[in-house]
């Protein structure tokens, strides 16, 4: 701009673009976030699992079960777009909510942690506003009664057929007979052997 309009246009526009952020700052400021309570919420209990999961496992994913009356819906997703700013701040992938088309009271929440440490460390972030966050959605809940929480570990399906055919395959998981190995030396010594006998008879 500077090359097309010169050096003194393009500061005039520069300065009416910092007025008009000043303007609409002052016209829709920023949430106040002076009055949250960002303290540790140090609530959270780590769960008992079956499976034997190693720091690096994953990734684990979470699905939150819901059921809430079809009067309470618009009040349900105002509490969930509060509740997926929650998750992705602190670190959830692939968030998703869902309905049942069958019950519509049955709602569906998701989401992915990469391994089972920052499953851990993601809980560990919790805040004291983000658990009135979870008050409001069992206040929503039918009947007040406990939200249902499932963890999982995926899995690649196809990683894991390519390794078991690999572990199928004629000669897999043999030792290969190289040039220095013992068995390969006498591999060596008893054609020797032979070239010799037949030699002799010859």
């Amino acid at each position: 701009m500077a090359e097309g309009a010169g050096l003194g246009s393009a500061l005039l526009w520069a300065a009416l673009g910092m007025l008009a952020g000043a303007v609409l700052g002052l016209r829709v400021p920023l949430p106040d976030r002076a009055n949250l309570d960002l303290d540790p919420l140090n609530r959270w209990q780590r769960p008992h699992v079956e499976l034997d999961l190693r720091p690096r496992s994953g990734p684990i994913a979470i699905t939150v079960e819901y059921r809430i009356l079809v009067p309470d819906t618009d009040a349900f997703l105002d509490v969930m777009t509060e509740r997926r700013r929650m998750r992705r701040r602190d670190g959830a992938r692939r968030w998703a909510l869902a309905r049942d088309l069958e019950q519509p009271e049955r709602w569906s929440e998701s989401y992915q942690i990469p391994t089972w440490t920052e499953y851990l460390r993601y809980n560990e972030r919790d805040t004291r506003e983000d658990a009135s966050i979870g008050d409001r959605l069992r206040a929503l809940q039918v009947g007040h009664r406990r939200i249902a929480r499932r963890r999982r570990r995926g899995r690649c399906v196809a990683r894991a057929s390519r390794r078991r055919a690999g572990d199928e395959r004629p000669g897999r998981g043999r030792r290969r007979r190289g040039r220095g190995s013992p068995a390969g030396q006498d591999a060596r010594r008893r054609r020797r052997r032979r070239r010799r006998g037949a030699g002799g008879e010859a």
